[in-house]
This record gives structure tokens, sequence and C-alpha cells, in this order.
């Protein structure tokens, strides 16, 4: 029962000293508007390929983005070739029943989470250690029980991250 208690209170440090060095809000906000830049960058390229496709095809131009490619994302030629090229019939209607932007932000977000998790969580036992500020801790609990409590804290951090990059993007 110590050790659970020694856990929830590294876990509850871990996270407190994130916020209070302002380390996870720094972090956060670069996350987002990286996430924002790259999710504006491809409506911008969508529009630039639509635009070309409707003048090439000789049809009436649009101010909207997204209306050829809600076209085609409808048509059934298109969805005959993705469920070919996916090979599961399932996943190829479930990725039709989900928008471009949305498929393309999970890109972004698989792409760019290992870096967001490099940038947060790898310092932090190294600057304990390096600082020798581990030595007031590690006399009142276990090694493990240490690294076990400044894994769950990056861990709900990342969680937190993560959830409100995607809460924000999508409902925003």
């Amino acid at each position: 029962m110590q050790l659970l208690h020694q856990f929830a209170v590294i876990t509850r440090y871990e996270i407190d000293d994130a916020l209070r060095s302002r380390r996870a809000v720094n972090l956060l906000l670069i996350y987002l508007l990286c996430s924002i830049a790259a999710c504006i960058m491809f409506v911008h390229i969508l529009h630039s390929i639509e635009t070309e496709l409707v003048q090439a095809i000789g049809l009436q131009p649009r101010e909207e983005t997204g209306g050829a490619t809600r076209t085609l994302w409808k048509s059934e030629s298109f969805r005959r070739m993705l469920t070919r090229l996916v090979g599961v019939r399932d996943l190829a209607s479930e990725l039709l029943s989900t928008p471009p932007l949305a498929i393309f932000f999970g890109w972004v977000a698989l792409t760019f989470t290992p870096l967001l998790v490099i940038l947060v969580s790898s310092p932090r036992i190294a600057e304990e250690v390096g600082t020798s500020s581990v030595r007031f801790v590690l006399f009142r609990t276990t090694r493990g029980t240490w690294v076990c409590g400044k894994f769950a804290g990056q861990a709900l951090l990342l969680f937190f991250y993560s959830y409100k990059c995607s809460f924000f993007i999508f409902y925003s």
C-alpha cells in the first residue's frame, strides 16, 4: 500500500513539474500549431489540385474546397479501386466513410507523436540524475517505484496532449 501511495505521489509530482515549468504547455502549443499548419497546407494543396482537375476536365469551377473530392469519394469507380487497393471490403468502406482531412490528420499524428514523446519524456530522468536531485527522492522510495511513477506521469501527459490536440483540431 505504501508503494502505491509513493507511486501516486511521484506521478502527480511529474505532472505538476511539467505544468509548473511550462514545458508541457509549450510543447502542446508547438504540436498544436504544427498540426494546424499541416492541415492548412493539406487543404491548400487539395484546393490547388481540385482547381487544376476541374479546369482540365472542363467543368464549372466552384469556390469551395472539397467539392470535387466529395464527388470522387462517392463515385463507384473510386470505391471499387480503393477496395481492390486495400483488399478488405470493410476497411475500404470505413476509409470511404472518413473525411480525407481526418485521414490526413491521423497520418500527421502518427508521424509526429514519436517526436513529441522524445521531446517530452527523454530528458526527465537524466535531468534529475544530472542535477543530483534524485537523491532526495530515492531514499524515500525504491528505484522501481520512482521510474514507474515517472513513466506514468509522462504517459498521462502524452495522453492529455494527444486528446487535446485531436479535440481542438476536429471541433474548432
